[in-house]
């Protein structure tokens, strides 16, 4: 998926929309979650596969996060001066706190995607990593029986 498909996701706020098209990436992270939970320790060529793929999903969801993280930012931060101009034109009184809590409740779900897309490059991370030992171990234990 292309930057400027991703922000067109972003400034039309079709969160659904972009949960849909990542559906089949998340689909494909969570089919190699189970993999791990079957257990896979004894296969360093299904570890290489997977360490391959698991890398591709990730660099694949690391573009639509930070977008996510840009715009809570950029969102955030245009909510609260709005908010805040908005109410010392008035002549009120303005409690930054209070306007804090509102300029995060403006962007939630642009934080839940966050969450969901680091939730998945976690998964993608912890897979690469524990593959990564897996054949480390393999490549030790084949290196003691090849010296014994």
């Amino acid at each position: 998926m292309r930057i400027q498909e991703i922000e067109n996701y972003f400034t039309t706020n079709d969160f659904d929309g972009l949960i849909n098209d990542l559906q089949d990436t998340f689909d494909k992270i969570d089919g190699l979650e189970n993999m791990f939970i079957s257990n896979i320790s004894d296969d360093g060529a299904l570890c290489r596969e997977i360490i391959s793929q698991l890398t591709g999903y990730c660099m694949y969801l690391i573009s639509p996060a930070k977008l996510a993280e840009a715009y809570i930012k950029n969102e955030e931060c245009i909510f609260y001066n709005k908010t805040r101009i908005a109410i010392l034109n008035k002549g009120g009184k303005f409690v930054s706190a209070a306007v804090d809590k509102e300029a995060s409740e403006h962007v939630k779900d642009f934080r839940r995607i966050r969450n969901i897309l680091d939730a998945y490059i976690d998964k993608c991370r912890t897979g690469i990593s524990t593959c990564q030992s897996i054949i480390k171990s393999l490549t030790e234990e084949q290196k003691m029986i090849g010296h014994n």
